[in-house]
Order: C-alpha cells, then sequence, then structure tokens
C-alpha cells in the first residue's frame, strides 16, 4: 500500500473559514480519481472542562451546516503556529470564561474526517474549572454556557438531537483517564 500521488490540484473556494480543492489523483494501484474534493480547516483543540462541582461545561450554539442548535465542548480553531493545548485553553476563556489553574491533561490527536479533511482536533481534560471572567465570543458566536452533572452528561447528551461526535469522542476519552487516574466524578464525591 502506497500513498496517492496527486496529478493536479486547484482551489474551487478559498475564505477564512475553509478552503475547498479539486484534486486529481492516482492510487498504488494505477487508478485515477479526477474529482476527489478536500476541504481545508484549520486544527482544532476541544476542552473537557469539569468544575468543582463535578459540572461538565457545555456550549449550545446554532450550526449551520445541520440548521439546528447543536450541544459541544468548547473548541475552536487555532492559528497555524498556535500550541494546541494553549490554544484549547483559550477556546474555553473565551467561549465560557471558565479558568482552572490545573495542567490540562492531554486526551489525544484525531483527524475530524479524513477522507475528505485535512485538520485534527486535539483534545484535553481540565479539572477544577471556575467562572472567573466573561465570555470574549468572536463577532460570528453566539452561544449558551450549559452545565451538566459529569456523571449525567452522556445520558444528557443521548437525549439530545443534535451533538456534535467528537465532543462525544472527547468525553469518552475523558471518563477513560479519569477511571486510570482513579478520580471519581459521581455528584456525591468528594475529590
Amino acid at each position: 500500500m502506497e500513498k496517492w500521488t496527486v496529478i493536479r490540484s486547484e482551489y474551487l473556494h478559498e475564505s477564512p473559514f475553509g478552503n475547498v480543492r479539486r484534486d486529481h489523483c492516482r492510487l498504488s494501484n494505477g487508478k485515477e480519481i479526477h474529482d476527489y474534493i478536500i476541504h481545508e480547516y484549520l486544527n482544532w483543540g476541544n476542552v473537557v472542562a469539569i468544575t468543582k462541582q463535578h459540572e461538565l461545561v457545555l456550549v449550545k450554539q446554532y450550526r449551520h451546516g445541520l440548521s439546528d442548535f447543536v450541544y459541544e465542548l468548547p473548541a475552536g480553531g487555532m492559528a497555524e503556529a498556535e500550541d494546541p493545548e494553549q490554544a484549547a485553553i483559550r477556546e474555553l476563556r473565551e467561549e465560557t470564561g471558565y479558568t482552572s489553574a490545573r495542567q490540562p491533561i492531554f486526551l489525544g490527536e484525531y483527524g475530524v474526517n479524513p477522507a475528505a479533511c485535512t485538520n485534527k482536533i486535539y483534545s484535553y481534560l481540565l479539572l477544577d474549572c471556575e467562572q472567573s471572567e466573561r465570555q470574549e465570543l468572536d463577532e460570528t458566536e453566539e452561544l449558551e454556557v450549559v452545565l451538566v452533572p459529569f456523571a449525567d452528561a452522556l445520558r444528557f447528551l443521548q437525549k439530545e438531537t443534535s451533538i456534535q461526535l467528537f465532543s462525544i469522542a472527547a468525553l469518552l476519552l475523558a471518563k477513560e483517564k479519569l477511571k486510570e487516574l482513579g478520580i471519581k466524578m459521581s455528584s456525591d464525591d468528594s475529590r
């Protein structure tokens, strides 16, 4: 198995929200694909932020692609040279006003949709979060901060119709990491 060879590439659309390009590719078996569409996006950072009261910090916002309101972890794009951990912490602070004195725990780096998108998401777990600042939303952002008991977060999200998939993935990774670290998150636990 070998990587595909790009014979020709052209941009169909370029914008601050992402680029769309069409590649003409040759596969290792010699077959060619003339119109393979690639979406170029910035890498993202997201945070499983848990408060001192063991609540998960979520945001609810309108997502035009689904034409619906979606529950997500605080997340956002990072500048090309920006450190993923710092980007994730910045997005948490800007979108929710929540911060923590604790060191973030790295959960992983994953392709968002590697078949057609160039970006990756970097996921972190951050404990003992407190709302210490005001939101600093971009001019195109309107979102609501939603707190859910961490122990009930998956059940809560399963009842909702529109949830961002990589938020669910990061939440599952965080649950495993907490178990590995011996940290319990039920509402009656005291850490």
